[in-house]
């Protein structure tokens, strides 16, 4: 084959071209690059193949990082025309990241993805796991754009995979950043500091300053969320000497947000107008930045509302809604809604209250749905603190504000709304009203009652700060008639907080409880509704239901979240109307009962995945609380297990508590929680006849095996444990009958046998005789 001089000297061209482009994109020499193309681009827009390809890709990205997004999504289509006529390649792959990045910043939202996901399953069938994980990132990215925050800790946590299992140090620092972002949008402060400090590190450790400033910028910002504005100050003057050797002007601006936010916060106005402004100018010069305007609009809008002049905050909440319903952002849609019904309210709360209220709507549904929890927090804290609505459900929603803060240790905002509870005049009466407050008593470790007559059988015992706080929350919205939603770990107590509520507000009425998991699907209808007479084949006579039986007093139901979908939107009419038809009545029956739900479930979880309804969910949530697991209240196990003990008659009189004995039970887990140490002290009184009389320490070895924690012995250790604890039991309940307790524990006689020697379980001689029984660790 006879070459010509032109097409050998076009073919080194090309090989030098390549290696000319590739070295300065290395350097990030964008302006370079930009230079080389342009003075060759006759040639460049005439060629093809993978030279051409390669040229083109790396024009593209210096006009991406240059901010000539149109130039470098021509020079990206082009590369990509000029590889899809090889086949699926790893280049191919890498090109589809670089088209998904300069349409995201376009705000082209749903093509972005469309290339994202090209690049990522490309790389998938190549088993390139480098390009894959990108991928992935920039996904994440783009849900984080969208507020789907579960979606991109998915993405997120599959690219960190990746870069793990290759020892990719690099990937691995800015993927822990991003996904410290993600938590921190999300209210999960402890994983979000630590994940950024984890950027930081990885970061410094590869030497890449670019990220070093970026992690530290996030984590300013999210000290700055947390009311630590010391450290928030600090970090980010850290972050303005490292800009200065350091081309990059978005991070610039970003740092200029942020520092405006805690000027406000600070109430420093003049410095918030100072950096915002200089955000401005920096936005301007960014074609690609039209979030970052966005922001510095937004950023304005707060400092006017800071500053009282509502109308300039109405305006310009407006503008910066414009630009971000464009890039369909609803974390800022959703703060900006609740910026523009503060200023309407200022201006004329009366006669903007319909726009007002239609606005905060929006605000919480968006944030909620977003699962923005700081930006949720300070919305519910803003409405809870004017007259918009009844003060009922005012306190519905600075009880879930403090809430949020509390789970964000964000000390601040709590300490903020109690105080403003206790001080409002709205709210005043209701905490001199209170019937309940639970408090230490101070010569003892038992709960008291102020004001109220409460049968003992149904207190509820506690000396936890968080617990009591629940308590005296339940007593303020006791004439409310929103229904109540208890969470928490199974076992906690959520049955017997909800009967010591209803006798606190419906003392004589109707106490109705159901287990939704008790019953089946088939009959649960007829059990809520009740049935008349030839309603279905069984019906030989008409039934009363339980919503008929709750009527005038309390209906709890517990394990909410297991009820069938086709009896949701039943019960959802009920709560709305008062009323519904029996199984095949046509007559209405009425009714009016606190409602009061629990679950161990995590509901907004189920209504983001469709299973439980949302708009039955938001009738539930009238107030929520979730009773921490007794692990987070240790201090409530030494006076539960004293009530225990003298409930079962195994601690009479004045008959103090063994130390050692409180020990093991403070120093065990119960992830069964109160449930598990009840029926420990049941276990306990079985055994009570086979040992000496008052020997409780004896009782416990064989109902808890405190001394093992389960976290930390190996697994092996804590099977033969849980296999000798149900040995012990079957042969106390039969007696030391091994026939009977092997038929109870499904096994042969011979094998029970064998495991009683080698756990050395013997059967005490004679168990009145004060030997007692032998079980040796």
């Amino acid at each position: 084959m006879i070459v010509n001089e032109n097409t050998r000297k076009n073919t080194d061209f090309l090989n030098k071209a390549v290696n000319l482009v590739e070295g300065l994109l290395e350097q990030r020499n964008f302006e370079q690059i930009i230079r080389f193309f342009q003075e060759n681009s006759d040639l460049f827009r005439t060629g093809s193949g993978s030279a051409f390809a390669t040229v083109h890709y790396c024009a593209a990205r210096a006009y991406a990082e240059s901010a000539d997004l149109q130039k470098a999504l021509l020079c990206a289509r082009q590369a990509e025309s000029d590889l899809s006529r090889m086949g699926e390649t790893a280049q191919l792959a890498r090109v589809y990241l670089v088209i998904g990045g300069i349409l995201r910043d376009m705000g082209e939202l749903h093509e972005s993805e469309r290339a994202f996901r090209d690049a990522e399953s490309i790389s998938r069938r190549v088993d390139n796991q480098e390009v894959r994980a990108n991928a992935l990132n920039r996904l994440a990215q783009l849900c984080f754009m969208r507020s789907d925050m579960p979606q991109a800790i998915t993405f997120l946590k599959d690219s960190l995979e990746i870069a793990n299992a290759n020892n990719d140090v690099r990937r691995m620092a800015f993927l822990y950043g991003n996904l410290g972002r993600v938590q921190s949008f999300i209210g999960d402060s402890d994983d979000a500091v630590e994940n950024l400090k984890m950027n930081i590190r990885l970061s410094a450790e590869c030497d890449d300053s670019c990220e070093v400033i970026k992690a530290s910028l996030s984590l300013a910002y999210e000290y700055t969320r947390l009311g630590m504005f010391s450290i928030a100050s600090e970090l980010f003057a850290e972050v303005e000497d490292s800009l200065t050797s350091e081309q990059l002007p978005r991070e610039e601006a970003t740092l200029r947000v942020y520092r405006a936010e805690l000027f406000v916060k600070q109430r420093h106005f003049d410095s918030a107008r100072e950096n915002l402004a200089q955000a401005g100018c920096i936005s301007e010069k960014l074609s690609s930045a039209s979030d970052l305007a966005g922001r510095v609009t937004r950023g304005l809008a707060e400092l006017a509302i800071a500053e009282k002049e509502w109308r300039r905050a109405l305006k310009l909440a407006k503008d910066a809604e414009t630009i971000f319903e464009r890039l369909d952002e609803k974390i800022d849609i959703g703060v900006l809604c609740k910026i523009q019904a503060e200023a309407l309210y200022q201006l004329d709360s009366e006669h903007n209250r319909k726009t007002v209220i239609e606005l905060l709507h929006r605000s919480l549904d968006l944030l909620e749905t977003a699962r923005a929890t700081v930006e949720l927090a300070a919305t519910l804290e803003w409405v809870g603190s004017v007259d918009l609505f009844s003060s009922h459900k005012r306190l519905a929603y600075l009880f879930r504000a403090e809430e949020i803060y509390a789970r964000r240790n964000d000390r601040r905002g709590a300490e903020r709304i109690s105080k403003f509870i206790a001080s409002a005049p709205a709210f005043t009466s209701a905490y001199q009203s209170s019937s309940f407050l639970a408090t230490e008593s101070p010569n003892s470790n038992t709960a008291v009652t102020d004001n109220i007559n409460l049968p003992s059988a149904n207190a509820y015992l506690t000396v936890s700060p968080r617990v009591q706080k629940i308590l005296s929350q339940l007593s303020l919205i006791r004439t409310s008639d929103l229904p109540i939603l208890l969470t928490g770990e199974t076992g906690v107590g959520k049955g017997r907080l909800a009967r010591h509520y209803h006798d606190m507000v419906n003392p004589g009425r109707p106490f109705v409880a159901l287990n939704v998991t008790n019953v089946p699907e088939t009959l649960l209808e007829s059990e809520l509704f009740g049935h008349v007479k030839g309603a279905y084949t069984d019906a030989v006579s008409s039934t009363e239901g339980l919503l008929s039986a709750a009527n005038g007093g309390t209906l709890f139901l517990d394990e909410i979240g297991e009820m069938p979908p086709s009896l949701q939107m039943r019960l959802l009419n009920v709560i709305e109307e008062k009323q519904f038809r029996p199984l095949g009545s046509t007559e209405v029956v009425k009714v009016d009962f606190v409602l009061i739900t629990a679950t161990n479930c995590n509901l907004k979880e189920m209504v983001e995945k469709r299973v439980f309804r949302r708009d039955l969910y938001h009738r539930l949530d009238g107030f929520s609380f979730e009773i921490p697991a007794l692990r987070d209240r240790k201090e409530d196990i030494p006076l539960l297990l004293e009530h225990f003990l003298k409930k079962y008659d195994l601690l009479v009189g004045a008959q103090e508590l063994d130390p050692e004995l409180k020990r093991r039970f403070v120093s065990h887990t119960w992830p069964g929680n109160v449930r598990e140490l009840e029926n420990t002290v049941k276990r306990m009184k079985a055994f009570s006849s086979l040992v000496k009389a008052g020997s409780l320490l004896e009782l416990v070895q064989g109902a808890l095996d405190s001394e093992r924690d389960i976290e930390t012995v190996d697994l092996f250790s804590q099977v033969e444990s849980f296999e000798r604890g149900l040995i012990f039991e079957a042969l106390i309940s039969s007696n030391w009958n091994k026939s009977e307790a092997a038929r109870q524990l499904g096994v042969h006689e011979s094998t029970l046998r064998a495991k009683m020697k080698r756990y050395q379980l013997e059967k005490p001689t004679d168990p009145s005789d004060g030997a007692g029984l032998r079980m040796v660790s």
